[in-house]
């Protein structure tokens, strides 16, 4: 086996098999950023001068060279470091807190809002430059989201997350019971008219087989919004912005109508 080649498994080891490879953090995290460009196979191997069914097949097996990986990212317009924290997150990537973890961020504002800061993508430094936090605040902080688990505190105050950046909350947990309807409120606030804003009300009648396929619609959605974020957390803080999305569906009767039939 080559030197150069780029495998799901160890150099020791035995060679992967297509689904092993697959399922490799390296290419999960090409696939990721090929995704993010609006790239398809049929594109990539265009550009690579290679046959589709080729292109196919290096990312089945997963046996890149140093070279192909620098061809592809030069391609993708990325970056070694780009994919390095790409395949890292989705090793380490935790989506739903515990009950105990939930319970110490609802109880402590300060907690849960460099908590989140840190999940957007900022960094403790720069959170200090932007709000009113003391350095002691922001030292007890990190050490306190370290005991929970939710990041590791490195030397220099600097952090890693063990968490998903969009973690779900639990259904009906503390931040749920505590934040959610203030957050819901808050985001919606807005009459939705401004350049980056978007809104859109449906209401309708449906099967439960059509109502199922909409719930794995949003989900696919809401994996993308989590692949997006990975792939912005690189970029620079002026090019990033923050945002909130919901996404719904439920059994439900516009109120107008409600009321018609209780008459």
């Amino acid at each position: 086996m080559p030197a150069s080649d780029i495998r799901a498994a160890s150099a020791s080891g035995p060679a992967p098999s297509a689904g092993a490879a697959a399922a490799s953090p390296l290419v999960d995290a090409l696939k990721k950023l090929l995704k993010a460009r609006g790239m398809t196979y049929r594109q990539l191997a265009l550009r690579m001068r290679l046959s589709e069914p080729s292109v196919k097949r290096l990312f089945s097996t997963g046996r890149f060279t140093l070279s192909r990986v620098e061809e592809l990212l030069q391609i993708l317009e990325s970056d070694f470091l780009e994919l390095a924290r790409l395949a890292g997150a989705g090793r380490r990537a935790i989506g739903e807190l515990t009950e105990g973890q939930e319970q110490a961020l609802a109880a402590d504002p300060l907690l849960l809002g460099v908590a989140y800061l840190l999940l957007t993508g900022s960094t403790p430094a720069r959170i200090r430059s932007q709000f009113e936090i003391g350095e002691a605040e922001m030292v007890g902080a990190l050490a306190q989201l370290d005991r929970l688990r939710i990041v590791d505190l490195l030397p220099g105050n600097r952090v890693r997350l063990r968490v998903a950046r969009n973690m779900r909350w639990r259904p009906d947990g503390p931040l749920s019971r505590r934040y959610r309807a203030q957050a819901i409120g808050d985001l919606f606030a807005s009459s939705f008219a401004q350049p980056l804003e978007k809104i859109r009300f449906l209401a309708g009648e449906l099967t439960p087989a059509s109502i199922g396929l909409l719930q794995k619609k949003l989900d696919l959605v809401a994996a993308e919004f989590s692949e997006l974020m990975e792939l912005d957390a690189g970029a620079s803080p002026r090019e990033r912005r923050n945002v909130g999305m919901v996404m719904a569906i439920r059994p439900w009767t516009f109120p107008v109508v409600a009321e018609l039939r209780r008459r």
